[in-house]
């Protein structure tokens, strides 16, 4: 972090900079599996930006302080016959059982972004850690090779990547764009280039990226000169997001070539009635999530890694909201495991207290067998606030 701030230090010495950001606290209480885990924690984000002619010099810092349980069994998100049978199979002695995989979270301070942008008449260069955001899906974004979104909470704020960016404008709604995230390698380096256009109400990109993902265990048993589970891949995307009518209609789906083929896309919708109501529905079909009646340990393992966006294949998100006031608005959103039929629903309050200070309070209910996804779960409750400066 301290190399990065002596880089770009000469440019704040000569202009000046603008603060903003945000304080958050947040408190969850989880009933799971006859237990009540309480938690949450303290957050201050600030932001800061320097300009002087053609360059940008932003970033953020964030600081995070967690409070209640702190170190968590990861094992009780699994169904017990899933992790017993990989971690304690027949013939295990007593003195070996294993029954606890531990993750213990740790307050942070760190520079989440830090970049440079530089715009000339003919591109925009914007290089450091930065913020990525792509694909035209709200709950999922298989284009997106750079972040995972949380699906509890698709918008909320994304870590920085280290990466070079370009992107140049021609002629009536077109956009070149290239995107390098540098690693140890060029062959694991991540890397994306685009090209975005308009067609009447609709915006349309195709994409070519690169990138080290995993390959499913099972794709790797039909090549066994495979030693690793992970490989440099080539993947054709496309996104559209438009309108026809009142309607908001939006696709992302992505392709890879070579022996191990995969496919994902997401499909949405969103329609506002006269009376307000904000409606949206998404579906998600991805191939690196395991079939119906097929799930296995390993199919969790990289799912809460984040290695893939889905436990299994076919999902369905929804959102309701509608303002009852300006201040206060009723919202309910739900996720559907559409492979093993379990659901969890959220009901949501917001409330704008005075300016920039915002009260969230959320319920989940989950519903499904113990041996499902959701249905794991049992109920939680999060209330957050936020101040805005």
């Amino acid at each position: 972090m301290i190399k990065w701030i002596l880089v770009f230090l000469p440019v704040f010495a000569f202009a000046q900079v603008e603060f903003l950001g945000y304080i958050e606290t947040e408190y969850d209480r989880m009933n799971f599996d006859n237990q009540a885990y309480n938690f949450g924690y303290t957050k201050l984000r600030l932001d800061f930006e320097s300009g002087r002619n053609d360059v940008l010099i932003a970033g953020n810092i964030n600081i995070q302080k967690y409070f209640g349980k702190t170190t968590w069994n990861m094992l009780d998100f699994l169904p017990n016959e899933m992790w017993e049978s990989a971690f304690n199979p027949p013939g295990t002695p007593d003195s070996s059982l294993i029954s606890d995989y531990p993750l213990a979270i740790s307050d942070t301070l760190y520079l989440d972004n830090l970049y440079a942008r530089l715009s000339f008449s003919k591109a925009d260069i914007t290089v450091g850690q930065q913020p990525l955001s792509l694909g035209s899906g709200y709950a999922w974004n298989p284009l997106d090779i750079f972040n995972s979104k949380d699906i509890m909470d698709p918008t909320y704020d994304q870590p920085g990547v280290m990466a070079f960016r370009i992107e140049i404008p021609f002629g009536d709604r077109n956009t070149f764009d290239a995107i390098l995230a540098p690693a140890e390698s060029w062959e694991l380096a991540k890397k994306m280039v685009g090209l975005k256009s308009g067609v009447g109400r609709f915006d349309i990109s195709m994409h070519w990226a690169q990138a080290n993902r995993l390959i499913p265990y099972w794709r790797i048993v039909d090549y066994p000169d495979t030693n690793t589970h992970y490989k440099t891949m080539d993947y054709l995307g496309i996104t559209t997001v438009g309108q026809i009518g009142d309607v908001g209609l939006w696709f992302e789906g992505v392709q890879t070539m070579g022996k191990w083929e995969h496919n994902e896309f997401v499909f949405g919708s969103d329609y506002t009635f006269s009376t307000g109501t904000f409606f949206m529905v998404e579906y998600l079909y991805n191939t690196l999530g395991a079939e119906k009646n097929s799930t296995q340990f390993v199919n969790y393992m990289n799912y809460l890694m984040g290695e893939t966006h889905s436990l299994n294949q076919n999902y369905s998100f929804f959102m309701i909201r509608h303002s009852m006031t300006d201040f206060i608005s009723l919202g309910l959103f739900g996720i559907a495991n559409l492979d093993d039929k379990s659901i969890i629903l959220n009901p949501t309050v917001d409330w704008d207290i005075k300016e920039d200070v915002l009260l969230s309070l959320y319920y989940s209910q989950s519903i499904g067998e113990k041996d499902t996804e959701f249905g794991l779960q049992d109920s939680a409750i999060r209330l957050r606030i936020r101040a805005h400066f």
